[in-house]
């Protein structure tokens, strides 16, 4: 989306006009009005209020977050392969069986090589 600014505001030179003193009070008024309502204003508003988000940050924990818990569910699997005395060829059908179950495992540490390191 491409915002026009006026030049009037872009430079600062913002002047009154009129014949008298009501109407050269009134006119920047009415020009900031103007400007409360147009694009470029909703723009700037709205970049300064995400300003203060840190968005960058939160989907960077985000993902990191679902990273850990993924692996923590394929550990778990391990974990449960290793207490059991159940041989370690069993942990990818486990995953798998998890996967089919809805559980959303990742893409990694899914084979029994890995299970046993």
């Amino acid at each position: 989306m491409r915002v026009q600014l006026s030049k009037e505001w872009v430079s600062g030179q913002i002047e009154s006009y009129g014949n008298n003193r009501e109407k050269q009070v009134t006119s920047p008024r009415k020009k900031i009005y103007d400007h409360r309502d147009s694009g470029s204003h909703k723009t700037a508003v709205d970049i300064s209020n995400d300003a203060g988000t840190e968005k960058l940050k939160t989907v960077i924990t985000d993902s990191q977050k679902q990273h850990i818990d993924t692996t923590c569910k394929v550990f778990r699997t391990a974990y449960y392969i290793a207490k059991n005395n159940r041989p370690f060829l069993d942990h990818a059908s486990l995953t798998e069986l998890q996967e089919i179950n809805g559980v959303s495992l990742g893409r990694m540490l899914h084979s029994n090589v890995i299970a046993t390191y």
